[in-house]
C-alpha cells in the first residue's frame, strides 16, 4: 500500500505532464549534437560562396555539471562548387581527437539547453576520410578551432556566429591541398543546414 507521500509525488508528476511541464530535477542534458561550420571562399566575407562545410557529429560520453566531454562520432567534409551544390563529400567515423582523453571538453551556460555559440573551438582532429563516391579519392584532414580574433571597430564580424579555424585538406596521392588556412574566419552553423 502507497503511503501518502508517495501518492502526492505521483500525482504531482501527472499534474505536471499534463501541463506538459518538466521540473529541472528530471532534465537532461542531450545526448547527440551535430557542429556545423563553413568556410567562404573569401574567410571575412559573407557574401561570398560556401566551398566547404564541415560537420561534426558529436554523442555526450561523460558529464560533470555543465561540462560535456563529447565524442566526435564522425567527421563530414563536403566541397561545394560555386552554385552550392556537393562536389565531394568524405566522411570519417570515430576520428583521432588529439585530446588528452579523446574527448571534446565544453565549459557549457547550461548542459540542458545548449547553443551553437558554445561549439566555436573544436579540437585538433586530424584523419582520413573516404570519399562517398568510389571514383574519388580519400581526404587527408587537419582542422582546428584557434580564438576568434574579432575585426577592428567599427567593423562587426562577418558572421551571426564567427568561430575561426586552422585547416588543411589534400585528397590522398596529391600534393597540393584542395584548402587550407590558417586562424581564418568560418562561419558556425552556416544558414540551410549545410
Amino acid at each position: 500500500m502507497e503511503n501518502a507521500m508517495s501518492i502526492r509525488m505521483r500525482s504531482f508528476m501527472l499534474v505536471l505532464g499534463l501541463l506538459g511541464l518538466s521540473s529541472p530535477l528530471w532534465a537532461e542534458p542531450p545526448t547527440t549534437w551535430e557542429a556545423r561550420y563553413g568556410i567562404h571562399e573569401t574567410p571575412t566575407d559573407p557574401q561570398s560562396p560556401l566551398t566547404f562545410t564541415i560537420k561534426l557529429s558529436l554523442e555526450r560520453a561523460s558529464l560533470s555539471g555543465n561540462s560535456i566531454g563529447w565524442r566526435v562520432a564522425s567527421v563530414q567534409i563536403r566541397q561545394l562548387d560555386a552554385s552550392g551544390n556537393a562536389v565531394d563529400l568524405w566522411v570519417e567515423t570515430n576520428p583521432v581527437v588529439q585530446t588528452t582523453d579523446g574527448l571534446w571538453w565544453i565549459d557549457h551556460a547550461d548542459a540542458e539547453n545548449l547553443y551553437a555559440s558554445e561549439f566555436v573551438l573544436p579540437p585538433h582532429i586530424a584523419g582520413t576520410a573516404d570519399a562517398q563516391d568510389p571514383n574519388h579519392a580519400a581526404l587527408s584532414y587537419d582542422i582546428q578551432g584557434v580564438p576568434c580574433e574579432p575585426p577592428p571597430a567599427p567593423e562587426p564580424p562577418p558572421y551571426q556566429i564567427t568561430a575561426a579555424m586552422n585547416w588543411r585538406f589534400m585528397r590522398v596521392g596529391e600534393q597540393n591541398p584542395i584548402s587550407e588556412g590558417e586562424d581564418k574566419p568560418i562561419e558556425a552553423e552556416p544558414p540551410n543546414g549545410v
